[in-house]
């Protein structure tokens, strides 16, 4: 799994909420981390696996489309 730096987390987290006025969650595990989504939207999963696929990052949603991590 892939970890981001917390600017890196913020850079995200503005980006989303400028762009679609929605609000990503981070969760930060003692070994990894997370992001969720308050419900399933498939335009944000695709700008989100675009951004991250950009920086050569795989994002990997669950089946409901909310959460997702870093490869």
């Amino acid at each position: 799994m892939k970890s981001l730096t917390f600017d890196k987390v913020l850079e995200l987290k503005k980006t989303v909420q400028e762009r679609f006025s929605v609000n990503v969650h981070f969760h930060d595990h003692c070994s990894s981390q997370s992001f969720s989504l308050d419900e399933p939207n498939q335009e944000i999963r695709a700008f989100i696996e675009s951004y991250f696929s950009a920086r050569n990052i795989q994002a990997v949603f669950n089946n409901e489309g909310t959460d997702f991590v870093l490869e």
